[in-house]
């Protein structure tokens, strides 16, 4: 994995390659004990390069409990932008992804988001790269002090988790 401007590179080999896990965690989260978690959104700057064909695409797209992915895929396998950094949203104020959430869940450091990438197209080369940036997760809660729905923001990068952390 190489690092280019604050972007994490993840080449890959020929059609049908996957990565290992992307892992963005420690959000910094402060949720208040009492509230009600609502919904998830994460944003990610992602785009690929290539010297010829292909194309990258997400796999999985997943939240981290307690150090765990887990939860509802929300990947939608759409091909990534190519050579221009471009946001993608995921979840959504409502989108529990099928987790049951706390406020101890979310505060920890370990929670966040992962996802895997895939090579497509005819190549067979080393010949195309992944690169992922800024990660954004939106926490949306009620109760904890305030009578409408709150959100809390955090932003950190990925890093790569090179073994599976036990997908569920």
């Amino acid at each position: 994995v190489a690092t280019t401007s604050l972007f994490a590179g993840c080449p890959l080999y020929g059609t049908g390659d996957f990565s290992d896990y992307l892992i963005a965690n420690s959000f910094n989260f402060n949720i208040p004990v009492g509230a009600t978690i609502l919904g998830i959104t994460v944003k990610i700057n992602r785009y690929y390069t290539r010297d010829v064909g292909g194309g990258v695409h997400d796999t999985v797209i997943s939240l981290v409990k307690a150090g765990v992915v887990t939860g509802a895929n929300r990947t939608g396998g759409a091909t990534w932008p190519f050579n221009t950094p471009a946001i993608a949203t995921f979840g959504g104020s409502a989108d529990m992804w099928t987790l049951s959430l706390t406020p101890a869940d979310v505060n920890l450091s370990t929670f966040g988001v992962a996802f895997k990438v895939a090579s497509t197209g005819n190549v067979s080369t080393t010949d195309q790269t992944a690169y992922a940036g800024q990660v954004t997760m939106a926490v949306t809660y009620s109760g904890g002090g305030g009578s409408a729905p709150q959100v809390q923001t955090g932003q950190t990068l990925f890093y790569l988790q090179d073994s599976n952390p036990g997908v569920q």
